[in-house]
């Protein structure tokens, strides 16, 4: 069972991300005659979770008045109960504009250019009129289901995410109401250390204000890099740029393009990736994150095939880190457990024919084995609890420069989930198109593929369609 949290309480690395919405969604093919029993089925099962879990009927606000600190989060749960509603939107009336079948997507692959936000995304990403934890758009199309969960960040990591739709595919699959939570509610409770209030003592800000002091750690980079918070003498507030709704029109425009990579690729990453010192290792993931850097590198910054690039110019590659296992946390914890480890070095390195792949790669894989350190996590958020003022951060974030991001949603459970008779398994999961801007999201494997999304500028993303170096390990 995927067990939720019995309460929810904000943490000080909840505290620290910016204010915005994202999307999932997953595709399932279905008869055109099943939309009643299914819309049914859905929203019975919806307001079963949100009954057992109230929490999920919030609303986030900032408390700039908090004796904790300015901009304190606080979660506003309707007393009485209030149900969480599903908005069921038909695309298959005469007189809307949307015009793929499901067979037609299936067909393509399920393009991620075709699945527009704005006819599926119940809400958009940045700052909207609600501030909702959670909503679910159920869009019908000829033959098909295109189910879309949008979570607000502040309350939940791509882990919390994933385990509230698991929850929610358990209540599909045994019936609303079926599933009994009186002793899972409990082992919940005794696995947090702390059910009564949400939130684990190593998380909560007011427990952690009382263990570190914000002038004994401001000084540290390496903590505010861990916390993707900006570390370079910035002096304007700025939002990440992967919020494409909270930032001026671009130009050139940011293009999605979706790159398929078989097991067999992967494992010949692996080995171009191997370390030339004795005994050391790098995994799959690790060696595919280096990839991906050195050839998005050579897409923005052609010369650096050669290092033409003036010599002091640095790029980072930024891989998310779940810290649940480092820091001993339930795995019923659904709020952000979320780190950023940052590898540094000059792009004439990084692009360079002459750079060995397995260098970078063991570069990227001593980082993250350096950040997976305990006590250095306990002071990255002890950094962020004792940060004095939550709206005056700013975010370490240029992934469309010489950053580039890698987000990983391998582990998630979404291609495993058994929904009932009337939905079977997830066919396909997916973000709507252009999403995350800037940022590179590799995908949960199915059938042993791995894919990914990457969001460039257009003429960054055809050189990377042409070079034969990096197409010749996937598809698209």
């Amino acid at each position: 069972m995927y067990e939720l949290q019995s309460h929810r309480k904000f943490s000080a690395l909840d505290e620290m991300l910016p204010a915005f919405y994202y999307c999932y969604i997953l595709c399932f093919p279905v008869s055109n005659h099943s939309r009643a029993s299914i819309s049914e089925l859905l929203q019975k099962s919806l307001s079963s979770l949100a009954a057992e879990r109230p929490y999920l009927s919030g609303t986030i606000r900032r408390d700039m008045e908090s004796s904790v600190r300015k901009g304190h989060l606080l979660l506003d749960i309707p007393d009485p109960f209030e149900d969480l509603r599903i908005v069921f939107n038909d695309l298959t009336v005469p007189t809307c504009p949307w015009k793929d079948t499901y067979e037609d997507l299936k067909d393509a692959g399920m393009p991620p250019h075709k699945l527009d936000a704005n006819f599926l995304a119940p809400l958009t990403a940045g700052h909207g009129e609600t501030r909702k934890v959670m909503s679910v758009q159920a869009n019908f199309i000829d033959g098909g289901l295109l189910l879309a969960f949008c979570f607000h960040h502040n309350f939940v990591d791509a882990y919390g995410a994933g385990r509230i739709i698991a929850r929610f595919s358990e209540h599909c699959k045994h019936g609303p109401g079926a599933v009994d939570l009186h002793n899972s509610a409990q082992s919940v409770r005794d696995e947090d250390g702390n059910g009564s209030e949400g939130i684990v003592d190593i998380l909560d800000v007011e427990i952690l204000k009382k263990q570190y002091r914000f002038e004994d750690l401001e000084s540290d980079p390496n903590l505010w890099r861990l916390n993707c918070l900006e570390f370079r003498g910035v002096n304007a507030f700025r939002w990440p740029d992967f919020i494409p709704a909270l930032l001026p029109a671009r130009k050139p425009p940011v293009i999605s393009s979706m790159f398929s990579f078989s097991a067999d690729a992967l494992a010949e990453i692996k080995a171009m990736a191997r370390p030339s010192q004795e005994g050391a290792w790098v995994s799959t993931n690790d060696a595919l994150v280096a990839f991906l850097w050195r050839h998005t590198m050579r897409a923005r910054y052609p010369s650096s095939v050669n290092e033409g690039e003036p010599p002091h110019r640095k790029t980072n590659v930024v891989v998310a880190l779940d810290g649940r296992k480092d820091l001993a946390i339930s795995p019923s914890y659904i709020g952000n457990c979320l780190f950023h480890c940052f590898t540094e070095l000059p792009i004439n390195t990084v692009g360079s024919a002459s750079t060995s792949l397995g260098d970078m790669a063991i570069r990227v894989r001593q980082a993250i084995t350096a950040a997976r350190d305990r006590e250095l996590l306990k002071t990255v958020v002890g950094l962020a609890a004792t940060h004095p003022d939550c709206q005056a951060i700013k975010y370490a974030n240029d992934n469309l420069g010489t950053d580039l991001y890698v987000t990983s949603w391998v582990d998630l459970p979404f291609y495993r989930l058994e929904w009932g008779p009337l939905l079977g398994k997830t066919d396909f999961f997916r973000i709507p198109d252009r999403q995350f801007e800037s940022l590179c999201c590799v995908l949960p494997p199915k059938d042993g593929v791995v894919q990914l999304i990457t969001s460039m500028e257009e003429d960054h993303s055809k050189r990377l369609h042409g070079d034969a170096e990096f197409m010749r390990f996937c598809s698209l």
